[in-house]
């Protein structure tokens, strides 16, 4: 077996005579990164209205005091909606969704989803819609609960309705929050109901004719 300067032969490519010639490698840095998390007083999971509102409200770094100011309600409703003690009332849901900037509410496909989105979206509840439609009220509690489905001039009344009412805040007051946000006041929201209600009722007239 042969040596080479003096280096077993099987150890030669192990092992230089010469260490100064072989290149150094470069000395890599590895940095891992990951998403810093949010503080412990974000909810877990964003299911409801109410972990939306926490999440936006905690986001603009506003006091609950704030938020409840800007939407027309007590500080303690504020409180129970975050903590999804109680479900904000329907004619809430407009001043809500412009205090937070974008509609949560599942995208609907069929007629009754689009027509219970865009009400809700108007703050009217099955009872006022029913009065501004002229229907009863259980007519329109079976549609949402799809025991049964509209027909004849109901479809045309609704599809007429969801035209009119395609972009709902539009028909709501167009206010700011500190950071740009579309949002309403205290005294703003207060008329919020009446409001949406006062136009949906004008424009109705027009549909149920």
């Amino acid at each position: 077996m042969g040596w080479v300067h003096g280096c077993d032969f099987m150890q030669a490519s192990c092992f230089s005579p010469w260490p100064w010639l072989i290149p150094a490698l470069p000395f890599c840095h590895t940095e891992l990164r990951a998403p810093k998390p949010k503080p412990v007083q974000y909810p877990n999971e964003i299911n409801t209205l109410g972990d939306h509102i926490r999440t936006r409200r905690l986001d603009l770094k506003l006091l609950q005091k704030q938020v409840s100011d800007h939407i027309g309600v007590g500080e303690i409703t504020i409180t129970n909606w975050e903590r999804n003690a109680t479900v904000p009332a329907i004619r809430y849901i407009p001043a809500i969704l412009s205090f937070l900037g974008y509609n949560p509410i599942p995208q609907a496909q069929t007629l009754i989803e689009r027509f219970a989105s865009v009400r809700k979206m108007l703050g009217l509840s099955q009872r006022k819609v029913s009065e501004l439609l002229g229907l009863d009220e259980s007519t329109v509690q079976g549609w949402e609960a799809g025991q049964h489905e509209p027909n004849g001039r109901n479809v045309e009344m609704l599809e007429q309705f969801l035209r009119t009412f395609g972009n709902p805040a539009a028909h709501s007051p167009d206010l700011t929050t500190p950071g740009g946000e579309r949002s309403i006041s205290g005294e703003d929201a207060a008329s919020v109901e009446a409001g949406c209600a006062g136009c949906a009722s004008e424009l109705i007239a027009k549909i149920v004719r």
